[in-house]
């Protein structure tokens, strides 16, 4: 993604203050964050988007691909 694709989204958004969006879009404070998100997943298998984690005290189930309604109705299933 661009900069100017981020930015015309805000914009159809009606951010008020796009300057403080994007100052605030390239703010360091979110690398950590974005790192340790990308690491998890990773881990769990996902390549892309949408990607689809099911958590529970059972286990967790994960889909790297949209998963049918039946098939997230079988994973809460699984994890409860």
């Amino acid at each position: 993604m661009t900069d100017d694709f981020l930015t015309s989204i805000a914009q159809a958004a009606e951010v008020k203050d796009i300057d403080k969006w994007n100052s605030d879009r390239e703010s360091q404070k979110w690398a950590s964050i974005l790192s340790r998100n990308k690491r998890q997943a990773t881990g769990f298998g996902f390549t892309g988007t949408p990607s689809i984690l099911v958590e529970g005290p059972g286990g967790r189930k994960t889909f790297a691909a949209i998963p049918s309604v039946s098939q997230i109705e079988a994973a809460v299933k699984a994890v409860e």
